[in-house]
This record gives structure tokens, sequence and C-alpha cells, in this order.
């Protein structure tokens, strides 16, 4: 008998847990697709004025939670990373549109956070950033409320 990989058992509590399923309820993400260790999520970002928009989020959970998570944005309608002009923007009060810092291109569009498995590092996260850094006891509704926070901080432009 095979034994059963934790890293699956915690990310299906996560996924069961309240937090979780009241982002749902409140219409801040949605599960796209789960196949271990890969999750695809998509994450509302209100526009402002403009329609609501959804950026998809790809999850490499693998020997999750001892290790943070890997995420990436990734495109919508095809299986790649996302392109340049579809990343989000927010829009500055003289009407331009920034990209967000999180979400530029960064080592095969990691979002740069510090609590990403990539990112975290970089960012010296235990030491500058602890309330952001990853830890073992942190679960995926903490990294997206982050992620629905940096979306929606600024109303935002959107894909385009």
């Amino acid at each position: 008998m095979l034994d059963r990989d934790p890293a699956l058992g915690r990310v299906e509590q996560d996924l069961d847990s309240i937090p979780f399923r009241a982002g749902i309820r409140r219409g801040f993400w949605r599960l796209q697709s789960f196949e271990f260790p890969i999750l695809f999520m998509l994450v509302k970002a209100d526009g402002g004025e403009e329609a609501e928009n959804w950026f998809r989020f790809k999850f490499d959970l693998g020997r999750y939670p001892g290790r943070a998570p890997s995420c990436r944005l990734w495109e919508m309608d095809s299986d790649g990373e996302i392109r340049d002009e579809n990343r989000p923007r927010k829009k500055n009060p003289d009407g331009s549109l920034e990209m967000f810092d999180p979400f530029k291109p960064w080592q095969d569009s990691h979002i740069y956070r510090p609590w990403e498995q990539e990112a975290g590092p970089h960012l010296d996260a235990q030491n500058k950033h602890p309330h952001l850094a990853w830890r073992p006891d942190r679960d995926l509704s903490f990294v997206l409320e982050d992620l629905y926070e940096r979306l929606n901080r600024y109303a935002t432009a959107g894909s385009f």
C-alpha cells in the first residue's frame, strides 16, 4: 500500500476550510482546477468603474506546507505564462496605467511577494517582512487574501 502524501492532505484541508470557502462565497476567488500538486485559482480584481476581471494563478504545492507555495500568473485561455499585456495594472490619479509591483515580470512570472517560494528568499522575507513571510502554519487563504488585496488595492484596469 502506498502512503498518502501529507502535502495532499494539508491542501485538501485548506480547500475545505471556513476562510477558503468564505472567500469563494464572497466572490473573491474561485477554484478552477486541482490535480495535486498543481492548483489553479482565479482571483477577482474589481475594476472600479470597469467590469470586474479575474486573474489566473498557478500554484505548485509539492512539499506544502513545509515549503512555501510557488505561485505564478498564468494565462486565462491557454496553458502558459501570462503575457505582459495581460498583467494586472493599476490606474494612477492622472489616468495612466502602471503594472503592479507584485505582478511585474520576474523569474518566469513568479509572484513577487514575501510568502512566495522563489521571491521570499530574494526579499529576505523572514527578516524584512515577517508578517508576510511563509511559515508552515500559514494556509492557502492567507495567500489568496494577500493576492486579492494586492489586486484590489487600487482600481485595476484589468486584462487587456
